[in-house]
């Protein structure tokens, strides 16, 4: 930067000084441009171009700069693409006293100024993969081509407490054939010959790499990363976690305790010093006893898959697992787990220094229960039931309250005895026709268990179940709800069903809720009820998340049957076109899905112009003749557009639907911020504004 002492200074009597020259300093971008700022104004507005024979100004190298003054005070060599400033070049340059300011003020001398523009360094680096356990390749990016030898020759690979080893380049295949690929700017560095097993390395730049344009060397001397080579391919042991989840390291030849079981419900894998394939290690590995099969066909490795670790940098004493198929060994066993030393081999095709040979114990499987639906619906009449999945369970304890048309229950409390085998998973029916007091009615209900299952969510406890004649399907409009209720059995409609609409929640039963909406279904089992538009017009019910928000509900009762539905997402069926197409069936609130657009064939950026334009919204179609005016508001005979558009109420500038109107519309100001206004016309024209 160059300045005077006088710049901070006031006033046209100030010496002339330059205040800064861009660009300065060093590994500045190369660009288009070299601007000089003076202390003040030096020229008039007018004639901004200048000769080169005008401007006293030299540089080295040379510069075919076109001159022009961006402002009275700013004077800037301006240069044509082909003639850019180079990158990794040092430009030297002489301002000499010559230009003069209106008074006829100069510089007092001589200035000189140098700036360097960006020189070479790396800006992307990345492990690309291994040739070998000591041999690495990585990804360089440069900020522009570089010359070959010389960044050979300034890369490394430096070792622990030994000297240096030199870099090898090569060009990445997967850049030179695309289209932006710019020679010399990317490279794969390997080191020139292969590196000890099981050593730190540094990867390192120094200051000295020349670039292929210019003559500015980089000055970068840093550590780019840092990595450890692979040492000899071994065995380490059995990785596994407790029932708690505690993580637990089994070592080949380790006494087995009870503290080291592992759970077979959680990830159990063999680790090796260096990666390995599952695919090419599974049929070496005997298992005794051998993993259950469920048939001929079935294998356990199936699901048990694995990926290239050849990728990634190595780090001192990481371990590579080989993950045993998910629950693939059974509860409460002892296994041993064998393998010939030449039969496993790495990524590298190096077999293991020695036999495996390993024993592992698993747990019993953890307590654990599932309630196959939280919202099952039976059919009246039969003798299906609601189905829980329990593993290791002894009991379950069912709370819960009934609703018919006789009116809901008391809260009751049944207990379920569990008779199954150890670390099995069986099948407990709930027996929600028992609970009923009625052949038709609601269950709401919540599970306990014992011994307890840690970790649930209320919600994983609860359910509410029915039995019903009843099919139900329910289209939840914006204007009005279709119900349409068939015979489970038979697939008629069912008429004279009375259906209705009530706000309520999935923690209790209501047996007299609000309707929001009621009716009775016809000879053709459908009956229309309110839309979103009365019954929830934001949609918070029917969107509601939390378990204790209120949601909509849909009640059917004919004699003594009922049918329930909860207008949740379980509930909800996604139409598909053809070619199982997803069609989008997103419900809004209110307005929600308006959408309006205008077009208009000329331009309209000059204030005070008339101009036409048709605007279109879901339910009219206007052509328009706005007006720009420079005033902020509107006059006392306009109204602002905006209004208009969006409350489309009254007569204001309000044209009849599927109408389209010729009319006269004002917009103030310019764009930002204006205001589009519309005469105020009184009714009764049949859109015509």
């Amino acid at each position: 930067m160059v300045k005077s002492p006088d710049a901070g200074a006031a006033g046209a009597t100030l010496p002339l000084n330059l205040l800064r020259i861009t660009p300065s300093g060093e590994d500045a971008q190369p660009g288009r441009q070299v601007v000089f700022e003076f202390n003040r104004p030096v020229v008039p507005l007018g004639r901004m171009e200048r000769d080169a024979s005008e401007i006293p100004v030299t540089f080295e190298p040379a510069l075919a700069c076109q001159w022009r003054w961006l402002n009275p005070s700013s004077l800037a060599c301006q240069l044509d693409e082909k003639n850019a400033l180079a990158p990794a070049t040092r430009y030297r340059l002489i301002v000499r006293p010559g230009i003069r300011a209106e008074d006829g003020a100069t510089l007092s001398g001589e200035l000189h100024h140098t700036f360097v523009t960006q020189r070479p360094k790396v800006v992307e680096a990345r492990f690309k993969n291994w040739l070998s356990p000591g041999t690495p390749r990585i990804f360089l990016r440069f900020s522009q081509p570089v010359q070959e030898e010389s960044a050979a020759a300034h890369l490394y690979f430096r070792l622990e407490g030994n000297p240096r080893v030199a870099a090898v380049l090569a060009e990445d295949p997967d850049y030179t054939q695309s289209a932006d690929y710019i020679k010399g700017s990317i490279w794969l560095v390997t080191p020139a010959g292969e590196l000890p097993a099981d050593k730190g390395v540094d990867f390192a730049v120094e200051p000295g790499i020349l670039p292929v344009r210019g003559s500015e060397p980089g000055v970068e001397r840093k550590s780019i990363f840092s990595f450890h080579t692979f040492p000899e391919f071994r065995f380490l042991g059995v990785r596994c976690s407790n029932r708690a989840g505690k993580e637990i390291l089994i070592r080949p030849g380790e006494a087995l305790s009870p503290k080291s079981r592992c759970s077979p419900v959680r990830d159990i894998s063999l680790l090796f010093s260096a990666p390995a394939l599952t695919e090419d290690m599974k049929d070496s590995l005997r298992f005794s006893p051998p993993l259950p099969r469920l048939g001929e066909d079935f294998d356990p490795w199936e699901t048990t898959g694995s990926y290239s670790r050849l990728f990634e940098a190595h780090s001192k004493g990481y371990a590579y697992p080989v993950f045993l198929p998910f629950q693939g060994l059974r509860a409460n066993t002892e296994y041993r787990i064998q393998a010939d030393a030449a039969t496993v081999k790495d990524e590298f095709g190096r077999p293991l220094t020695r036999p495996m040979d390993i024993r592992i114990s698993t747990d019993h499987l953890p307590p654990d229960y599932s309630l196959y639906k939280s919202m099952p619906v039976l059919e009246k009449g039969l003798d299906t039931d609601a189905p829980m999945l329990v593993t290791n369970i002894q009991r379950v304890d069912i709370r819960y309250e009934a609703m018919t048309l006789d009116g809901k229950t008391l809260p009751r409390t049944v207990t379920l005895p569990v008779s199954a085998p150890q670390d099995s998973t069986s099948v407990l029916p709930l027996g929600i026709r028992r609970l009923l007091p009625r052949s038709s009615g609601v269950i709401l209900g919540e599970v306990a268990t014992q011994p307890a299952v840690s970790g649930r969510s209320d919600f994983e406890n609860w359910f509410i179940a029915q039995v019903t004649p009843f099919h139900v399907h329910v289209k939840f409009g914006h204007h009005n709800t279709l119900v349409w209720l068939t015979d489970l059995q038979t697939g008629e409609p069912v008429p004279g069903v009375d259906v209705q609409i009530f706000q309520g929640g999935m923690k209790s039963l209501d047996p007299s809720p609000r309707a929001l909406s009621r009716g009775r279904t016809r000879e053709d089992g459908t009956a229309v009820l309110a839309g979103t538009e009365t019954i929830d017009p934001d949609l918070k019910m029917l969107h509601a998340f939390e378990p204790g928000e209120p949601r909509l509900f849909l009640s059917c009762m004919r004699g003594e049957d009922m049918a329930f539905m909860p207008l949740v997402y379980d509930f909800r069926v996604d139409a598909l076109g053809a070619n199982q197409e997803y069609i989008p069936s997103w419900q809004k609130s209110r307005h929600g899905h308006v959408k309006a657009w205008g077009a208009t064939a000329q331009g309209s950026t000059v204030p005070g112009i008339r101009f036409n334009t048709r605007s279109t919204s879901a339910a009219r179609t206007t052509d328009i003749s706005f007006r720009r005016r420079r005033r902020s508001t509107c006059s006392k005979s306009w109204i602002p557009w905006r209004r208009w558009f969006l409350n489309g109420k009254g007569s204001r500038c309000r044209s009849s639907e599927h109408s389209t109107a010729n009319s006269r519309f004002r917009r103030t100001g310019l764009w930002a911020g204006t205001v589009l206004c519309c005469p105020l016309i009184s009714p009764g024209r049949n859109g015509n504004l």
